[in-house]
């Protein structure tokens, strides 16, 4: 009788595990379940945090290969309407700021299954009622007890390669490619699926024809996230080594060393590009228009129901939503068509909780051709003082081939014409 009531249970054995650590257990919980969640948090919770002056090496029993959490998410645009709705921008071409915010959210998962003891994914992968994504949100949200918490600290080289059709699936590929020590860069590659035939004939004195579907996956958009562990209680959170085990991954390992050196000395947070006089030069005969000229601005107070870890909503919502005011801006600038080409690097400077009032400001930046630049700002206002505090600068790139109109970048906008 008590197998049969376990199997009829409509809360995932897992859950019910991690949530008896949380103190929310019910009655009837045993004392196995109770001693195997004690058992996992030791194991992870043995790591300190870290302060600026203490530096914590991860057990090596926590090694880990970028095979390890390599994981894939698709979108089955071919089949699933209320998905390429949902994914439709106002324009009629592809969301982009939602997909953003999908391979955000794969980057969070990546470093999560990167980071968690072995305990929690061999108890996962014995339940088939719980899916890796309903682990993490359970470790995010409902242990208190866990000592580390995942975010986006900044976003580098989103470069659109080729048009996102709606018509086809889209799948995404996130990987760890550089680790440090409570950081990491996950490289994601998104592709539209494309079903090809491919048709073979038999040599006799009957030919047949075979003919095999194959799929193939063509890259449209790659990105880097560079994911930080932190503790609830503050402090940095020490992750697993990356140990890479092919000469590419020993390649990805030390070029992102390599950036990771180089980052601290380019990142450009600041609302304008980094243009030097001779970067821009005016169109003769074109109108030029002042940056100031094309402000825009929305206020959203984010929901109470908006899906977050430890109440701070994720990186890829504040892009998404910078993102849709960015494209409002260029699409009313240029009067005409309007296509995303890329996203220069972003940081992400301090949380934002749900409930708190983000103020989004954009503007054309710059215009080089029909390559046109805009920033968004996002602030944060503080309910007890009023005051707003920028958290966010993004720098988004559009291609316009019948803009008429130019920007030119601060400083630049009273030289005259040449």
């Amino acid at each position: 009788p008590n197998i049969t009531k376990h199997r009829r249970s409509s809360t995932p054995m897992l859950a019910r595990l991690l949530l008896s650590q949380s103190g929310s257990q019910t009655p009837n919980i045993t004392k196995h379940r109770r001693s195997y969640c004690t058992s996992i948090i030791p194991s992870i919770s043995e790591q300190s945090p870290t302060t600026k002056d203490e530096k914590t090496s991860a057990p090596k029993q926590f090694l880990r290969t970028p095979t390890f959490s390599k994981r894939e998410k698709t979108l089955q645009f071919s089949t699933d309407e209320p998905l390429r709705t949902k994914y439709r921008d106002s324009l009629g071409g592809v969301n982009i700021g939602l997909v953003l915010e999908a391979m955000d959210k794969l980057a969070i998962k990546v470093a999560a299954i990167h980071t968690l003891p072995d305990h929690i994914w061999k108890m996962q992968s014995k339940d088939e009622t719980s899916s890796e994504e309903e682990t993490i949100t359970l470790v995010h949200n409902k242990i208190p007890s866990f000592p580390v918490r995942f975010a986006t600290a900044s976003c580098e080289k989103v470069h659109l390669k080729a048009p996102i059709h709606l018509d086809q699936d889209l799948a995404f590929i996130g990987k760890a490619t550089w680790a440090g020590h409570t950081s990491l860069e996950v490289s994601i590659k998104a592709g539209n699926i494309v079903e090809t035939t491919q048709t073979e004939a038999s040599v006799g004195r009957v030919p047949v024809t075979v003919e095999t579907k194959l799929q193939e996956l063509h890259p449209v958009l790659s990105a880097r996230f560079i994911v930080v562990a932190r503790s609830p209680k503050g402090g940095s959170f020490p992750i697993p080594e990356l140990v890479p085990e092919t000469d590419k991954e020993k390649k990805h390992l030390m070029e992102g060393q390599e950036r990771a050196d180089e980052r601290q000395k380019t990142l450009n947070v600041g609302l304008f590009p980094n243009l030097d006089d001779e970067d821009w030069k005016p169109i003769e005969g074109i109108p030029l228009v002042r940056s100031n000229a094309t402000k825009q601005e929305t206020r959203i107070t984010i929901p109470l129901d908006q899906p977050s870890i430890h109440n701070k909503i994720s990186g890829g919502y504040m892009m998404r939503e910078a993102y849709e005011l960015a494209l409002k801006t260029t699409s009313l600038f240029s009067e005409g068509e309007t296509t995303f080409h890329r996203v220069d690097d972003t940081v992400y400077l301090a949380p934002v909780e749900v409930g708190n009032t983000v103020i989004f400001q954009s503007r054309i930046t710059a215009t080089f051709g029909k390559e046109v630049h805009t920033a968004v700002n996002a602030d944060v206002i503080d309910a007890a003082s009023g005051l707003s505090k920028t958290i966010n600068t993004f720098h988004f790139n559009f291609w316009c081939p019948n803009l008429k109109k130019q920007v030119a970048p601060p400083g630049l906008e009273l030289h005259p014409m040449e």
